[in-house]
């Protein structure tokens, strides 16, 4: 099966759930698969955005600037720490960086957290998407464990020891 395990959960394929070796079942987090990707929908300021890729070669969370516009997020004015994004055909995009007060993705919570605002469709690879809502990337992944169970599209997300 199209499924990670990990030593402290196992997964009950005919139930549909995740469960610790303790039998206490763990909620998972509902994903989509798409032309390939894995999709989630994330909280950003209490707005919800629909099919966020998750995409571990990502370095930072990126949403469309459109997007972030309207949602009227705070725009970062320090010009030193400002994000420079690159696709993998070696286009540079002109970027604005955000800072959201609470990021929601299943049981990760953050506050005060740091988003790259850019035009998602002039990336290389999503271009090729008919669906996108943003990027979730390394920045927000590290330090996070998670369980994928592709038979009921839940994934399991457990913080690290080190975080």
């Amino acid at each position: 099966r199209d499924v990670l395990f990990r030593t402290n959960v196992t997964i009950d394929f005919c139930n549909d759930q995740i469960r610790s070796f303790d039998g206490e079942v763990i909620s998972g987090v509902p994903f989509n698969t798409h032309k390939g990707g894995i999709y989630f929908d994330v909280k950003l300021d209490g707005e919800t955005f629909e099919y966020v890729i998750f995409d571990t070669g990502a370095s930072i969370m990126s949403v469309d600037m459109e997007t972030a516009l309207k949602a009227k997020f705070k725009e970062c004015t320090d010009e030193e720490k400002k994000t420079i994004v690159g696709d993998s055909e070696g286009n540079i995009l002109e970027t604005k960086d955000f800072i959201i007060d609470r990021f929601e993705f299943g049981s990760i919570v953050l506050k005060g957290i740091r988003v790259n605002g850019h035009c998602l469709k002039k990336i290389a690879a999503i271009k090729q998407l008919d669906k996108y809502g943003g990027i979730l990337g390394m920045s927000l992944l590290d330090g996070y464990t998670f369980t994928f169970d592709f038979a009921s599209k839940l994934c399991q997300i457990e913080k690290g020891n080190d975080t």
